[in-house]
């Protein structure tokens, strides 16, 4: 029997092995592109022009090292994690197909890990979990310990439970948007409340840099730790902490409670009347469809059959294996909160959806290839300011500083913002 719950690289091998070579991967379907500026998918491929920096590359690559013909040289591990894993060229892929490109690099990077060792960025990073429970290796504070000094609400029995992430922990330039979280899920009379120090890092970062061992102990510890709260759903701050708990944590732990993110609250309660957006703001904006609040947080599809070939020719899955293309991100939501703000004028990118670029916060390559990061970081400021909008809007820490950065580097044409912190900003009794 087949699984969709991938263990190995030599499983991905019927898959990867249908490449056609057609170039989906570096660049969307052109009924989704609307300039040549906005023509590529693919960070890595924009950065550095070669095909092996592309999910079709990476898919050669893992298909030579299966066959003997290649080994993890220094040069093969720098092109592995020289990616951000942002699931562009998995979704553009399969607009015409099933190929598991995402899964392939993963898992691709875990025999990297495995064989030679960890760049040294992600070394730091995999002792900073190791030694304070986080992946920030320049916050030498354990994570407990950030999240006690905030003390923020603890109810017990209280129904949601808020999941803060280390990103919002440890960042003190993302705590005035934390607090206004919480403020905005009260206003709109939910109960809620937080694990304080018993809240776990969910190991995203270690999936990314291909420690699986790793991933499977935190995952399971941030599960037992929602299971234990009682809560009736979480609502994560983070997109990526949404993401892993989502679409990552279910393929490993038994995670019963439904997992939101909060501009899905947010959205939630202004449509009940619960929350009102009063006061006008008079800007444009543009919306960063982060790829961990989007692609990424497409929920995992469990799926157990085989494969059989019709009149010897051509195979299929039976029964038919269910594919995430993407779609099932978080899109709706944020731009209807957007809507719902007096004044506020929503200006599109032309990338965007599941097809959106990668701001640089993605992959661990921050911590390993900064320049990098920057880089697409810079690409994504571009074409939000080719857009004319005042406001770069996200709901992602990560992606909220590596664009802002981004931006004053360009000139600050264009300022960066919270969603959180402009819904704040409309709302009566909302601090700003």
């Amino acid at each position: 029997m087949l699984s969709n719950d991938f263990q190995a690289l030599d499983e991905l091998r019927p898959l990867a092995e249908k490449c056609p070579r057609c170039s989906l991967c570096k660049f969307p379907p052109l009924v989704r592109v609307e300039d040549a500026a906005s023509s590529g998918v693919c960070p890595s491929y924009e950065e550095f022009k070669v095909h092996a920096s592309s999910g079709g590359g990476l898919l050669v690559m893992a298909l030579s090292l299966l066959d003997g013909r290649s080994e993890v040289t220094e040069t093969f591990r720098r092109l592995v994690y020289g990616c951000h894993a942002c699931g562009a060229c998995d979704v553009s892929c399969k607009f015409s197909s099933d190929i598991e490109v995402q899964e392939t690099l993963l898992h691709l990077r875990a025999r990297v890990l495995s064989e030679r060792g960890p760049l040294p960025g992600h070394a730091a990073v995999l002792d900073a979990i190791a030694r304070f429970g986080h992946p920030l290796p320049a916050k030498p504070t354990p994570l407990g310990e950030a999240l006690t000094a905030l003390d923020l609400p603890r109810r017990r029995g209280a129904p949601v439970l808020v999941w803060v992430g280390p990103h919002f922990a440890l960042d003190p330039d993302r705590h005035a948007t934390l607090r206004r979280s919480i403020a905005l899920l009260e206003r709109g009379g939910l109960r809620v409340t937080t694990l304080g120090a018993d809240e776990p890092y969910v190991g995203r970062a270690a999936l990314e840099i291909g420690d699986r061992h790793l991933f499977r102990r935190l995952a399971i510890d941030a599960a037992r730790a929602i299971d234990a709260s009682g809560a009736e759903r979480v609502v994560c701050l983070s997109a990526e902490d949404y993401a892993t708990l989502r679409a990552d944590v279910p393929r490993v732990a038994s995670l019963r409670t439904r997992v939101e993110h909060v501009v899905e609250a947010y959205d939630a309660l202004l449509a009940a009347g619960r929350l009102v957006a009063g006061r006008r703001v008079e800007r444009s904006v543009t919306w960063h469809d982060s790829s961990y609040l989007g692609r990424l947080s497409e929920p995992y599809l469990a799926w157990r059959g085989v494969v059989r070939k019709v009149s010897g020719q051509i195979e299929v899955h039976d029964p038919p294996r269910p594919v995430r293309r993407g779609g099932g991100g978080c899109y709706e939501p944020p731009r209807r909160v957007l809507a719902r703000i007096p004044g506020l004028r929503l200006v599109e990118m032309p990338r965007r959806r599941e097809y959106a670029f990668d701001s640089g916060e993605s992959g661990q390559v921050e911590a390993a290839l900064p320049d990098f990061a920057s880089a697409t970081a810079s690409r994504r400021v571009a074409e939000a300011e080719r857009t004319g909008a005042d406001l770069l809007a996200t709901e992602c820490p990560q992606g909220h500083r590596v664009l802002t950065t981004a931006a004053a580097d360009r000139g600050g044409r264009i300022t960066v913002t919270s969603l959180t912190d402009r819904l704040g900003e409309s709302v009566e009794g909302v601090a700003s």
